[in-house]
């Protein structure tokens, strides 16, 4: 789950993805493009998610929590139609899962929503502007007050949220019987955009290492987060079922020079787990070695694991 809220560590406030305070340009502080970002053209060609009959997952239809708040999602067969903010997500979750298992692709038509049926097909109006799109809804998200949707970055830029950061939208759900009038709406794909093809998921390369951390930055160690393999020896740091003491941590660890870290997060019956990991390393030696410094860096509960 794309989850975001303001951090506060000793007296370093990190501002995580999600949150109100953005850089210029409207991306948020940890966020944003990738370093190789696509033209307007490239951007552009990208063609609206086409409707399909696609099976509901099951699980994305049981009620969750997220810190103390729970959330129960909407019947597939429930109409829904709603005025609210929408936000937009980037290269931080570039990769990673998203909550019924799908590699998240920010330069893919996608959107996160706290309620709607995985998958599920809903039409974004821009109400300031009239810009309009379709998008496919396969992630969880957002759950900062008032925000009722999460874009992905190609979607933001298409309905012009990608420069102000968030913009006041209409979020319509387009059932099954409504798929073909939806599809008129929405002008048909070009040549071009029919050829397009959207960005893979590869990490991008890692500039030169810095001397000091750029708070901008405190994520990831290159231009973009690497996406975590499947398997492979990482030092756990802690395990925490609420968000923010997982950032916590992370920062923590990353104000005392300790890197990579990730966030793994992991859908429980109950809620969400959040585990914060150092790695991958190619020895479980290389890692008893990280767990010695994490030690002496005064954060205990350090640990080898393999996934």
């Amino acid at each position: 789950m794309m989850l975001r809220k303001l951090i506060i560590s000793g007296f370093v406030v990190l501002t995580l993805a999600g949150c109100g305070a953005m850089r210029s340009g409207g991306y948020y502080e940890d966020d944003g493009p990738g370093a190789r970002v696509p033209s307007d053209a490239e951007l552009a060609a990208i063609p609206d998610a086409v409707p399909r009959k696609e099976a509901v997952h099951k699980r994305s239809l049981k009620a969750y929590r997220v810190g103390r708040k729970w959330y129960r999602p909407l019947s597939p067969r429930k109409s829904y139609r709603q005025k609210g903010i929408a936000s937009w997500y980037g290269r931080k979750f570039h990769g990673h899962k998203t909550a019924i298992g799908e590699r998240y692709n920010m330069y893919a038509m996608t959107a996160a929503h706290r309620t709607l049926p995985l998958p599920s097909y809903v039409r974004v109006t821009n109400r300031k502007t009239g810009q309009s799109a379709i998008v496919r809804v396969n992630d969880r998200g957002p759950f900062k007050k008032n925000r009722i949707i999460d874009l992905s970055y190609t979607a933001a830029k298409k309905l012009g949220v990608l420069a102000t950061g968030t913009a006041p939208v209409t979020v319509e759900l387009i059932k099954p019987g409504q798929w073909r009038q939806a599809s008129k709406k929405t002008p048909a794909p070009s040549q071009t955009q029919k050829k397009a093809a959207i960005p893979t998921l590869s990490p991008e390369p890692a500039p030169a290492k810095k001397r000091t951390i750029d708070m901008a930055q405190t994520s990831f160690t290159g231009s973009a987060e690497p996406v975590l393999p499947e398997s492979g020896i990482y030092v756990q740091t802690g395990v925490f079922s609420v968000w923010k003491n997982a950032s916590g941590l992370k920062a923590k660890l990353l104000l005392k020079g300790l890197q990579p870290v990730h966030m793994r997060h992991q859908q429980m019956d109950k809620g969400v787990l959040y585990r914060v990991l150092m790695g991958p390393y190619v020895s479980e030696k290389q890692a008893r070695e990280m767990v010695s410094k994490v030690k002496s860096s005064g954060i205990s509960g350090a640990r080898v694991v393999s996934f």
